[in-house]
């Protein structure tokens, strides 16, 4: 496609298009020039002018829309994307409350008929279910398993942006008082090697 110093005009067109109005139908009308690849050419045209109303916000998508665009991120990339590479399921992530329709509907991705639906479905399921396992209000407990899995999995304490509940209640611990036995407090949840657990948060 042109660039501004190539064709002012069409970049003034593009700016007044909004969600294939007239003036999107008006650019793709190629036909009517007579070229033997005006096929082609449109497809062009349409390719541009689509990416450009997707990424200024300028098409309203559906549901239903929206989730096939995100699906496809997944399907190609074989992992969820950032926030500014799809804002739409950062959105929509923070809506959920746990099992409700949006979570749901997140996952309805048999519909879409890829052959690996079900390899997509558990990256999107798991990424759901690690960010509301993060941010639901957990108990004490709750909070010191989700703790205490992250140490037996990589034999140390993690850091303040892995766990932030941890390093609240590091601050609020003051010469071995009631939280920080309460930390130690690992043979309950019944690992074999609780006592190389104990021994790891005692260095806090």
């Amino acid at each position: 496609m042109p660039n501004t110093k190539e064709n002012g005009w069409f970049l003034h067109q593009k700016q007044l298009i909004t969600d294939r109005n007239e003036i999107y139908n008006k650019l793709l009308d190629v036909d009517k020039l007579l070229y033997t690849n005006h096929d082609e050419i449109k497809k062009i045209i349409k390719n541009y002018l689509d990416d450009y109303l997707k990424i200024n916000k300028k098409i309203i998508l559906s549901f239903d829309e929206s989730l096939k665009i995100f699906v496809e991120f997944v399907n190609k990339n074989t992992r969820i994307p950032q926030k500014k590479e799809n804002g739409w399921f950062s959105y929509q992530r923070h809506q959920i409350e746990n099992d409700n329709e949006i979570y749901n509907k997140l996952l309805d991705v048999d519909k879409l008929l890829y052959t690996n639906h079900n390899e997509i479905k558990k990256i999107i399921k798991d990424n759901l279910d690690d960010y509301l396992k993060r941010n639901k209000n957990l108990s004490f407990d709750e909070s010191l398993k989700i703790f205490v899995e992250f140490i037996n999995k990589n034999t140390r304490i993690p850091q303040k942006k892995e766990n932030k509940w941890f390093s609240v209640q590091k601050q609020l611990i003051t010469n071995k008082n009631e939280i920080y036995n309460k930390l130690l407090d690992v043979d309950k949840l019944l690992y074999s090697n609780h006592n190389e657990l104990k021994k790891l948060l005692k260095i806090i």
